[in-house]
């Protein structure tokens, strides 16, 4: 898996998004349901994060360009977005202490 640079703010949205994929799959959501994340609005709610639209748009933006999420921009902002098989595959190979110290950062910054 390749190795990618990412911010801590994305990074911390990766695993938010991954967290909320998973926990969607639990609850019996097809995959596609699942990684089916939708617009700004609806990342911060699934996720708690309560950056800015603003913030919360540069951020997809980056996981954008790394290929973790597909977003649909429109008027300048996300009208629609899903999780990456590519982003899945990625967070399911992390080094299991990667994935502690993710977890950790958000837990000491929550709410996030």
């Amino acid at each position: 898996m390749e190795n990618l640079n990412l911010t801590r703010d994305a990074q911390m949205l990766l695993a938010l998004l991954y967290k909320s994929y998973k926990n969607a799959l639990k609850s019996g959501e097809s995959s596609l349901n699942a990684r089916t994340l939708g617009s700004i609005e609806s990342i911060q709610k699934k996720t708690g994060c309560i950056k800015s639209d603003a913030d919360v748009l540069e951020i997809c933006k980056e996981l954008s360009r790394a290929e973790m999420i597909q977003c649909l921009f429109a008027d300048n902002t996300i009208y629609t977005s899903t999780l990456t098989p590519k982003a899945i595959a990625y967070m399911e190979n992390r080094p299991k202490s990667i994935v502690l110290f993710i977890t950790d950062l958000i837990s000491k910054f929550l709410p996030w």
